[in-house]
């Protein structure tokens, strides 16, 4: 049965409330949660511009 509700990745797998394993996991914690967005930002920009660099 078909649900047009389904959310299907790439891989052809239904997600079905299963969220995708991370890469590079960044906890939330005491220390950090002051910079903890922008460490997130400069991660993402990070593996931006290696994809762009290969």
């Amino acid at each position: 049965m078909y649900d047009i509700g389904h959310t299907v990745r790439p891989n052809g797998e239904i997600l079905e409330g299963r969220a995708a394993p991370v890469d590079d996991f960044v906890p939330l914690t005491r220390d950090n949660f002051a910079e903890y967005y922008q460490v997130l930002l400069e991660r993402a920009l990070g593996v931006v511009a290696a994809g762009r660099a290969s």
